[in-house]
Formats: C-alpha cells, structure tokens, sequence
C-alpha cells in the first residue's frame, strides 16, 4: 500500500498546451490525446481504469 500526499488540479488542455503543466507538477492523467508542450512531466492519456502494470508504474515514479 503507497500512501502519498496527492494534490490534483484541474488545467484545461488549451492552457496546458500554451503553458505547460506548472513546475510542481509530477505526473499528468487526462482523458483527452493532447499534443505536448516542449517541457513535461510523464503524461497518461487514460480513458480507462489503469492496468495492475500501469499502476505499479505510476506508483515507482510517484515515489521516486
């Protein structure tokens, strides 16, 4: 069981493809497929519920 300190905001696609995701960000989960900005965190574009492997993977780097 991993416990962390989670904070989850919400950023519109227009604004995260302009701007990019903020420096505190880790990690980013949108449902939409989205073109990335030069600069950003791990990105998984997940219209279902996350695979066991894909979990222990978001939780490695989540820790790391």
């Amino acid at each position: 069981l991993t416990l962390l300190p989670l904070n989850i905001k919400y950023l519109s696609v227009s604004t995260f493809q302009k701007e990019g995701a903020p420096k505190e960000v880790t990690l980013i989960v949108t449902p939409y497929a989205t073109a990335l900005p030069l600069f950003s965190p791990p990105l998984f574009h997940a219209e279902e519920t996350f695979s066991d492997h894909q979990q222990q993977q978001i939780c490695k780097m989540l820790e790391a």
